[in-house]
């Protein structure tokens, strides 16, 4: 099975709610081809929107490293700006000390 037959069949088991299965398959492709951007596009929306925001800021830096598609190339603004929100939320500014 190719990728973007693993990328259909992860998106059929999350659409019937089988989010193990839907979460296996994405990883299974992303591990035979890490420059597959849709899958680590869609493993950092899944990390984002579960709150693994260490997890769904790597998926986007690995997003933003792999080979853009027609499919993903309108997410890059997107990807970029949740990493930078994902840094706020890692490293908030310390409060000004007091005078």
């Amino acid at each position: 099975m190719g990728n973007i037959e693993l990328y259909t069949l992860a998106k059929d088991y999350e659409a019937r709610g089988n989010i193990d299965m839907y979460l296996k398959t994405l990883q299974e492709m992303v591990a035979r081809d890490q420059m597959f951007s849709p899958g680590q596009l869609e493993l950092g929306q899944f990390f984002l929107r579960t709150g693994d925001i260490m997890n769904a800021k790597k998926k986007l830096i690995d997003y933003l490293n792999a080979y853009q598609t027609g499919l993903t190339i309108g997410m890059i603004e997107w990807a970029k700006q949740q990493i930078q929100e994902i840094d706020k939320k890692l490293n908030p500014q310390a409060p000004a000390p007091a005078k």
